[in-house]
């Protein structure tokens, strides 16, 4: 948990733009997204994929849990300066 404060977050683009690298597909059979959220990402990926990469590190949980990455991995970090 305290390696959780320091993480941030940052694009990988132009990967996510990449369709054939990150498979929502296998993310849903593995249990990290629901289908609904498969199918929600997939629009969102046709309409932005650097949003799709966003929103797809938000939405994505330990597989059998609710757990995800916390709000503060996509906010500015104080102790960062910026």
């Amino acid at each position: 948990p305290d390696i959780q404060e320091r993480l941030v977050n940052g694009s990988d683009y132009p990967l996510p733009a990449v369709n054939i690298l990150i498979r929502t597909s296998t993310l849903a059979k593995q249990g990290y997204l629901t289908t609904e959220e498969r199918t929600l990402l997939n629009e969102i990926y046709d309409y932005n994929p650097l949003l799709f990469d966003i929103v797809v590190k938000r939405t994505i949980r330990l597989p059998g849990t609710e757990r995800k990455l916390p709000p503060s991995v996509f906010m500015v970090n104080p102790q960062l300066g910026i």
